[in-house]
């Protein structure tokens, strides 16, 4: 197996615990965004929404993306969740 694909497996594999992690007790919306927001801050190095939305690669178009993506971002609550989740792991 080549090199790259065995190290892309073991951070996508370390990514999802973390995104578990953080979203542990959310609904499975509120998890998939954060997995997704993590994963597409990584792949872009960039925490642009549109950055991030690209770096999903998926076959939908962009803006439909960023639409579904957007609403969360602005969710107190889930903000609040992760910084509880991150303080009582000590991550």
């Amino acid at each position: 197996m080549n090199n790259d694909i065995v190290i892309r497996e073991k951070v996508n594999e370390q990514l999802v615990k973390f995104s578990d992690k953080l979203s542990e007790g959310l609904k499975k919306t509120k998890k998939k965004f954060i997995h997704q927001m993590l994963f597409g801050i990584q792949a872009s190095k960039d925490i642009e929404l549109s950055e991030i939305s690209r770096s999903l690669d998926k076959e939908i178009k962009l803006i439909k993306i960023e639409n579904r993506l957007s609403p969360n971002t602005q969710e107190p609550t889930l903000g609040e969740h992760i910084n509880d989740k991150i303080l009582k792991a000590g991550i």
